[in-house]
């Protein structure tokens, strides 16, 4: 069936409960100010061709809704959720190029317990999925490619609405107009095994999180840091290609701390690989951003110290001495280039000191 609205409508169809809608085609014609309006609980729409109004294309504030197969091109809002729980967006896609749509491809709000997988998102000005005041949310698996703004968005909005036990797991971002990744007032969530190349700001972007894990990313050719990390404390940021951004791999900013950065490879970025502002925050194992190394010097004979250039990005922490025989050693002098091996006692022959140094 194919409905067309008329001047007078509102809306195209109101859904009550447990209602079920497959292989419809709906068409405002800019005209209706919702598409379909989804007040029940149990409501299905699958298969079907939707084409956006002055409003949502699909608005939904019941529960246990299930989005699964269809084909949605907004002007304004695509797929929204404003309340509810247990809701599913799967396999859909979502075409804002057609109409320009001027607000997010996917909208949840006020909801919890919502499954946003397998979807392909494309254009529009605005975001591509935009969650806010919804704890337990899943984003996995979407293919989401020139986005006006922000690809995927968390916004717990303030401390009041704060939300939790999130993720934003295996998705593709190709050239946001934005960040491809932000998260903001959420604790206790995962950001896994997503890629993201040709954000126009940063790849990943936190703010006044706690607790997150940001593992297996990859994150190259964005336009400033591969991941900003802003009033964030207490995560663990492993595992992740942070490569070729316009600014820092990594970086902290604010009031973070706290935070463990760990076998990442950040080489190649235009300002420098990693940044700290926590004095509680740690660096280690990463590539392209020494904080660890060992070797033999020698000092020679006759000679009571060798000065070593230690190869780390500053003045390490710990040094840990290992000398040949039973010469006594020491270290001074400690830079952000050097330290130097000292011995009491001029020694007849070469003497070797093995060496261990970590930021």
């Amino acid at each position: 069936a194919r409905l067309v609205a008329g001047d007078s409508l509102d809306r195209l169809l109101t859904l009550n409960d447990a209602v079920k809608i497959v292989g419809l085609e709906i068409d405002p014609a800019g005209l209706a100010y919702h598409g379909f309006t989804v007040v029940g609980d149990r409501v299905e729409v699958t298969n079907c061709v939707l084409h956006g109004g002055t409003g949502d294309v699909l608005a939904v504030s019941g529960n246990y809704a299930r989005i699964v197969g269809n084909v949605v091109y907004p002007r304004v809002y695509g797929i929204r959720i404003t309340a509810g729980k247990g809701h599913r967006i799967a396999d859909n896609i979502v075409d804002g190029s057609m109409y320009s749509s001027t607000r997010p491809l996917i909208h949840v709000s006020d909801a919890e317990l919502v499954d946003i997988s397998h979807n392909r998102l494309h254009g529009g000005q605005s975001d591509g999925i935009f969650v806010q005041r919804t704890p337990r949310v899943s984003i996995k698996d979407n293919l989401i490619e020139n986005v006006g703004d922000v690809s995927v968005i968390i916004y717990g909005v303030d401390e009041t609405y704060r939300t939790y036990d999130s993720e934003i797991a295996g998705n593709i971002i190709k050239n946001p107009g934005n960040n491809g990744i932000s998260v903001a007032y959420l604790t206790g969530g995962a950001i896994k095994n997503n890629i993201v190349r040709g954000a126009s700001n940063h790849g990943i972007t936190t703010g006044s999180c706690a607790g997150l894990l940001i593992e297996g990313n990859v994150l190259m050719d964005n336009g400033l840091r591969g991941m900003s990390i802003v009033d964030t404390i207490e995560c663990l940021i492993r595992n992740n290609i942070a490569r070729d951004n316009g600014d820092w791999g990594i970086a902290e900013s604010g009031a973070s701390d706290y935070n463990m950065i760990e076998y990442n490879d950040v080489r190649g970025n235009a300002t420098g690989a990693i940044h700290l502002v926590g004095a509680n925050s740690r660096a280690r194992r990463n590539i392209g951003y020494p904080t660890e190394n060992r070797g033999v010097a020698t000092i020679p004979a006759g000679s009571t110290r060798v000065t070593v250039n230690h190869g780390l990005v500053k003045a390490p922490r710990i040094v840990l001495l290992t000398p040949a025989g039973n010469a006594r050693v020491w270290y001074e002098n400690v830079t952000d280039t050097s330290f130097d091996i000292v011995t009491d006692t001029a020694p007849s022959t070469d003497l070797q000191v093995a060496w261990y140094a970590e930021v």
